[in-house]
């Protein structure tokens, strides 16, 4: 930006002792000064992130991605307000950035940005990696119902799942431009969460008793308010209770 306001500066001064005795001046000159002032300027491409390994659409305190080449830890600090980026071979700081309020875990999305849960704000913050490669800049920001709790991607990278402790709320958003898309009651202490491998349901764990909710996304997506869901083990009466095969866990 200083290069570009220094030959605009030197062009004006060529333009006015250009100009003749009778005030004419060099019109193409003039254009010139035109064609730069038009000009946008150069924005470097991000560094996004890659995620590591397939169960990984969860969000947690501790997250593994790429960028380039590089193995890295994303560290979401609630002690310290912030994100941290670590190199996972020898442990080096890469990058660290300061958060509006204290971070309950992330998430990398598909897109290469990480979601952060902001609890005392009840929003998501999209963090983008910085092009410096030294830190992280909020890109777009999800408000949520209170009490925000975890983080969960459907396996096509296109729906954001989010559990909200004192709504009792499963909620979905699309993933790229966090519009609402779904919004179902549950159990009372929905905490953590994934989704099946075609990504149809969604198994939410409680704090507060031993179950876990599967939600079908489908009547989520659809605006049900209690979408068919079964709970395994012991828990609210209005859900059927059943033992599901591990094999339809993972």
């Amino acid at each position: 930006m200083q290069a570009k306001t220094a030959v605009v500066a030197a062009l004006v001064v060529s333009a006015l002792l250009g100009c003749n005795r009778n005030g004419a001046h060099d019109g193409g000159v003039g254009a010139k000064i035109a064609s730069i002032l038009k000009k946008k300027p150069v924005v470097l491409p991000p560094q996004t992130l890659a995620r590591l390994g397939d169960d990984v659409r969860r969000s947690g305190a501790l997250s593994l991605a790429k960028t380039g080449e590089r193995a890295v830890a994303l560290v979401t600090d609630g002690d310290d307000t912030a994100i941290d980026e670590l190199d996972l071979e020898t442990g080096a700081l890469l990058a660290s950035t300061k958060l509006t309020s204290a971070p309950r875990g992330g998430l990398v999305l598909g897109d290469g940005t990480v979601a952060v849960v902001l609890p005392d704000e009840n929003a998501v913050a999209v963090l983008a990696r910085h092009v410096d490669g030294v830190r992280y800049r909020e890109v777009r920001r999800i408000a949520t119902p209170d009490d925000p709790r975890a983080l969960a991607l459907s396996p096509d990278d296109k729906t954001l799942y989010l559990t909200s402790g004192a709504t009792h709320t499963l909620v979905a958003y699309d993933a790229n431009g966090g519009k609402e898309l779904g919004r179902a009651d549950l159990p009372r202490g929905p905490r953590g969460m994934t989704t099946s491998v075609d990504g149809s349901k969604i198994y939410v764990s409680h704090a507060t008793f031993g179950a876990t909710t599967v939600a079908l996304r489908d009547g989520l997506l659809k605006g049900d308010k209690k979408p068919t869901a079964i709970a395994q083990g012991t828990g609210s009466v209005s859900y059927t209770h059943l033992t599901l095969p591990t094999s339809d866990l993972v």
